[in-house]
């Protein structure tokens, strides 16, 4: 009876990982909609500004729908980078050892990082993602490599032993 209750209990801890899994995927999700739905509201109010407002006011409400779009930009990329950061993260990856911020070009530009200046929020850009995805890539495979390293010997070593005692049956059963 105990083992069917273990059973149960390791099966039920597996669907909540799962389910856990499926469920931070779809918050994922839900915050990427949110914000590209907030972004098209902000050029939907922006256009209708245009078309309704004071001369007199509508720079600043343009620059108010800019500030408000490009911060809304900014954490849309954040979020979509955010899993890749994780999952970089969780192999042992530190970011900001292989993709320092303080790298530039010539022309001052960021190598790894982009920033939204107004409030300072940043983001892995796209070549800083390629090297991110190699970066965790070569993690893997180094990890599977130290377990193909291991198990490949036990398993050639179990499989001569069988061979051994196959042939010692069968030599066994021939002298009889």
């Amino acid at each position: 009876m105990a083992i069917i209750a273990s059973g149960i209990k390791d099966w039920q801890m597996q669907r909540r990982k799962y389910s856990s899994i499926i469920c931070a995927m779809f918050e994922h999700r839900r915050k990427r909609q949110k914000l590209q739905r907030g972004i098209a509201e902000i050029d939907r109010k922006s256009a209708g500004r245009v078309k309704n407002e004071n001369i007199d006011l509508l720079g600043y409400a343009v620059a108010q729908d800019r500030f408000l779009r490009g911060d809304l930009e900014a954490e849309l990329k954040i979020l979509e980078v955010s899993r890749l950061v994780d999952k970089a993260q969780r192999l042992g990856i530190e970011i900001e050892e292989e993709l320092p911020s303080d790298s530039v070009y010539r022309d001052g530009s960021k190598v790894w990082w982009d920033e939204y200046t107004p409030t300072q929020k940043k983001w892995i850009n796209d070549k800083g993602k390629n090297r991110l995805e190699e970066l965790i890539k070569e993690k893997q495979y180094k990890r599977r490599k130290k377990w193909v390293d291991v198990y490949v010997p036990i398993i050639s070593l179990l499989i001569s032993l069988a061979a051994l005692v196959t042939s010692i049956i069968a030599i066994y059963r021939t002298s009889r």
